[in-house]
Order: C-alpha cells, then structure tokens, then sequence
C-alpha cells in the first residue's frame, strides 16, 4: 500500500511537472506571438502610413506649383514683372507702364482670391513691388521693402533655377503683425542676366497640422524632412541631433526595430521619399509603447496559467477514468477510416454529450474531407483538359503562321504592302492568342494585341469603322490575364451595328486612378438591353458567390470570348481588387469599365499544375 501512494505522489509529480514547463512554453509561445504580430501589424502601418503620407503631400503641393505655372504660362505677366524690374521709376515717362505693369499683376492674382483653401498667392522683387490674392490678410502691406534679399530661403530657391522649391513652416515674412505661420510652394522668376521677381503659394501651418493629425496608435510618430534637411513637419519640438539621424536615415540592420542612438529606444522607421518634390517622409514606431499593452496581459497569463495548472490536475485525476473508454472508440473509427469509407460511417450512441459532438464532428471531417478530394479531382481534370485543348490549338495556329509569311512573301514580291502587313498582323494575333503557358500578360501587349486587331477591322470595314486608343505610359506595365479587351471590341462591332450601316465609332481609353489601372472601352451603338444587363448581373453575382474554384477554373481558357467568361477571368486573377462595371452610356451605345491594382502580386493566381 505504502509502495503504491509513492508511486502514485511520484507519477502526480512528474506529470504535474509536465504540465507546468508545457505551459510556461505555450505562455512564452503566446507572448513572443502575440509580440510578433504586434511588431508585423505595426510596420505594415507604418509602411502604408509613410507612402500614404508622401502620396497627399504631393497632392498638396501639385496644385501650388499648377499656379505658379500657370501665371508664368501668360506672356503678359512675365512681361510685367520684367517692365518693372528694368523701368526707371524716376521717369515720369514710365509711370503710365509701371500703373499697367502692376495693373496686369493685380488682375492675374486676382482670379486665384477667390480659392479660399490657399492662404496666398504673392508676387514680389527687387524693386519692392509686392502683389497678393489675400486681400485681407495682407491689406496693410504696401511694398515688400527688403523682402527680396532678406527671405531665408532665397538661395534655394535661385539655386533651384526656377524650379519649384518647398518653403518650411515660417512667420509670414509679407505681414508685419506676423500673425500667421505659413508654408508653401516658391520659385524665382529668371529674367536674363538676374531673377526679376519671386513667386510664392503658401498654405496656414494649420492645412500641414490637418494634414498629419491622423487617428494614429500612440507608437507612430510622423516626420516629414525637406531635401535641404530641414523639417517641414513637426516644425518645432525636434533636436538638431535626432533630426541630422532621421536625415542620414539608412535600415541597413537585419532587426527591423533597431535601437536609436539619439533617444536609446527602439524604433522601426519607415521612409518614403517623393520623386516630385523631395521631401521624405518618415513614420517611426516605437516599440516600447507599442508592445505596452502586453505588460499587464502577462501577468493576466501567468495567473491564468497557474489556474488551468490546478484545474487540469484535478480534472484529470477524475474525468481519465471515464473518458478514456469511449476515447479509445473514437481512435478505432479514426484508424479504421481510409479513402475508400469516407462517405461511410453511424453516429457514436454515448451518454457523454461531449464524446458524441466530437464523434459528430468527426463525421463532418470526413464529409468535408471526401468533398474536397471530389472537388480536386473535378478541377484537375478541368485543368488537363485545357490543357489538352491547348496543345490541340496549337497545331494549326503554326501551320498557318507559316502560310500567312509565305503569302506575306509574295504580296511584297509584287508590290502589294497592304496584304504583306495584314498577314502580318493576322499572324500576331495567332501568335499571342496561342501563348497559353503564362494565362497573364502586361497591359503593353494586350493593348497591341487590341491595336492589330483594330487595324484588321479597318481593312475591313473601311469607313464604316473609326476607333481611338488612348492608354496612359503609367499602366502599360500592369498584368492582367490575356486576351480581355479584344473580345470586348470584337462584342461591339458585331452586336452593336446590328440594324444600322452608319459608322461605328470605338473608343479605348487607359488611366490611373488612385493605386489601379481602368480601361473603358464605349461604342455609340445599340448598346445593351435591360433583359441582357439583368442576365450579366445574375451571372456575375453567381461567379462571385461561388465557394468552389472548379466554376471558375474554365474563366482562365483563352477559348472563350464572352463577357462573362471575361470576367471570370478577371476574378479568379484580381479578387476582390476587381474593377468592373458594364453599362450604357447616356447619348447611347455600351460601356464597359475594367481594372486592377497597379501593383499587383500576380503569381499568387491559382495554378492548377501545381
């Protein structure tokens, strides 16, 4: 008896050993996770806030530099600043062009006065002329006298040589009350042998406050530096020693939160600097704040811990002995099961509700589990048999690229241009429409692809077709799957003419909107009926609410040409990312918009030879 109680106290021990270092693990475990997906969440923020940050100051600063441009676009206000700068004031011959001279400067500030979101539009020199488009601010400023020479940024903006230059947060150097602080866009004017004046568009240093003060987590500060190495934001507050080490920033370490040797902390810094004007924007997350919420949820898991530690220990002692019996069931149905038996199989009849949920769900596995493999078996043959059906269409597509060359041949042999770059052209198109390894291409070929088969249209419609292509450089590297704007073409010229023989006329229009790419290709024909946009519609939200890639798994075939099967396609490549709106346009004829992400991750795309 005393034997057994020994050996029972030294099995209680050793287990409840085991189970204290398995839980002091899954409590590490749990704590260095939890810290991990702190840190990832935190720098995919970061990341995003920094582009994010850079992308609307540009925004900010395009429209002051647009106006700067356009006053120096008018001849006649160039030629001003020019009479005033080179006239002889003491000559009262010259007082009549000096008035218009100025006249002209007030008239062309004054259309930018009624744009209340800019604080001024001024122009000054070195003559001491001043001009404004804030009337109000600035009613008691008669001349910049000495502003000219005595503005600190002076020589930045003439080494700049008439470029546009970003002027850091300041006293308005135009208002003696000095009321407001402002901020902007500056250039000098150059007008030969010396500059002839300077122009400057500032904003309130409120806009730049608005501008940086985001709902953000307390961890992340925002920077944002100027290519001279001063900072635009924040404008005070920050030393000299920490703004020369966010300057010469460099992550060159393997850790992304490194230590920072001006404030000792930790630090991950994301920076983002704009081709546009320079300027660098950084956002910094400290770790130390961001990772402070997980020291009061460690002591909640230590306590935690030690409360599942006495609770196990006494359940276990108990519920062993009654669970293991049926427990041992459950394993002989788990190690009888095999392919063949999946859909088979009773519910296990036990008063324990517990084991006979966990038997249920058992089931359901299998269940699941034999679906899938059914569902996996249909889309590799799906997969197969286009793939079939590829090399299958390849056969002849060679045979008569070798005819077409062979007739191009001739056609120039005799003199005949035309039918030597209609074969040609017919011969591209085979050739792209049979690449069929890679289902995606960049928007460059597919807008080529678009543009011959266009050009054999207009061979062979002649008049009764006139098209226009219009895509932006920015989008022609973006990837789409293959052929998706020819067949929408080709759906145009032969649906939309239907009962009429006047001109059709195609328009193709590609641009940037935000961080995707949009094609709208319209017609001015018939355009669609509401019963044909009511069944599109049906049938997209059915590929949209399909759980199973076998129904989409035909939208990656290059075989077929329907606007669905386009945008099958398009899904199964973009997702939810999609662009897509097909409709009719107000003066008549079919419109249909298509897009993506710019920047888009396409080998993530479904590959079923994988």
């Amino acid at each position: 008896m005393l034997q057994r109680i020994a050996f029972r106290h030294r099995l209680f021990i050793t287990y409840s050993l085991s189970i204290v270092f398995l839980l002091i693990l899954l409590a590490l475990f749990f704590y260095r996770y939890s810290v991990s997906l702190f840190e990832n969440s935190s720098i995919e923020s970061t990341d995003t806030l920094s582009a994010r940050m850079s992308d609307q100051l540009d925004s900010l600063f395009k429209p002051m530099d647009f106006i700067a441009n356009d006053l120096l676009s008018d001849s006649s206000f160039k030629t001003a600043l020019l009479v005033l700068d080179t006239l002889d004031r003491e000559d009262v011959n010259n007082a009549r062009f000096t008035a218009e001279a100025e006249q002209n400067i007030r008239k062309q500030l004054y259309s930018y006065s009624i744009f209340k979101n800019f604080y001024a539009v001024t122009v000054f020199n070195a003559q001491d002329d001043f001009f404004t488009s804030n009337f109000i601010e600035h009613i008691a400023v008669n001349s910049a006298e000495g502003l000219f020479t005595s503005i600190p940024w002076k020589e930045e903006a003439e080494a700049a040589r008439g470029s546009m230059i970003t002027t850091p947060v300041m006293t308005d150097p135009a208002d003696p009350q000095g009321r407001r602080e402002i901020f902007g866009r500056s250039r000098v004017v150059p007008g030969g042998e010396r500059d002839i004046g300077i122009i400057s568009v500032s904003y309130t240093r409120d806009v730049l406050d608005r501008l940086f003060d985001l709902p953000l987590s307390p961890d992340i500060t925002l920077y944002a530096i100027l290519p001279s190495g001063q900072p635009l934001y924040p404008y005070e507050g920050i030393s000299e020693s920490l703004q020369d080490y966010y300057f010469t920033y460099s992550n060159q370490s393997e850790e992304p939160f490194e230590k920072n040797p001006v404030t000792g902390e930790r630090e991950y810094i994301s920076s983002s600097t704009s081709a546009y004007t320079g300027i660098t924007v950084l956002a910094v997350a400290n770790r130390d704040i961001l990772i402070s919420p997980l020291d009061y949820t460690r002591g909640i898991i230590l306590s935690i811990g030690v409360l599942i530690i006495l609770f196990s220990l006494a359940y276990n002692t108990i519920a062993t002995r009654v669970v293991i019996k049926p427990l041992r069931l459950i394993q002989e149905r788990i190690e009888e099961t095999e392919v063949n038996n999946l859909a088979e199989g009773e519910e296990l009849v036990h008063e324990n509700d517990e084991i006979v949920a966990l038997d249920r769900s058992f089931l359901h596995l299998k269940e699941r589990l034999a679906q899938s493999i059914t569902r996996e078996i249909d889309s590799r043959g799906l997969w197969l048999q286009a793939r079939y059906d590829s090399l299958q269409s390849q056969v002849n597509p060679h045979f008569i690229n070798n005819i077409l060359t062979v007739i191009a041949g001739k056609a120039i042999e005799i003199g005949n241009h035309d039918i030597g770059e209609i074969c040609d052209g017919v011969s591209r198109m085979l050739s792209y429409s049979t690449q069929t390894r890679v289902p995606y291409a960049p928007l460059s070929l597919e807008a080529e692809h678009l543009a011959t088969y266009l050009y054999l249209m207009k061979q062979r419609l002649e008049e009764r077709l006139e098209y226009t292509i219009d895509i932006e450089d920015a989008i022609l590297t973006a990837h789409t799957p293959r052929i998706i704007f020819q067949p929408i073409a080709e759906n145009s010229i032969a649906h939309g003419y239907n009962n009429t023989l006047r001109t059709m006329h195609l328009s193709v229009k590609g641009e940037v909107r935000g961080s995707a790419w949009q094609v709208t290709i319209t017609d001015d024909g018939e355009g669609f009926s509401e019963e044909s946009l009511k069944t599109l519609e049906q049938r997209v939200e059915q590929i949209d609410s399909s759980p199973e890639r076998s129904v989409l798994i035909e939208g990656l075939s290059l075989g077929g040409t329907g606007l669905i099967n386009t945008y099958a396609r398009l899904h199964l490549f973009y997702g939810e990312a999609l662009i897509w709106d097909v409709g009719n346009n107000r003066e008549g004829g079919a419109r249909i918009t298509l897009g993506g992400p710019l920047d888009y991750e396409y080998s993530t795309v479904f590959d079923p030879s994988r």
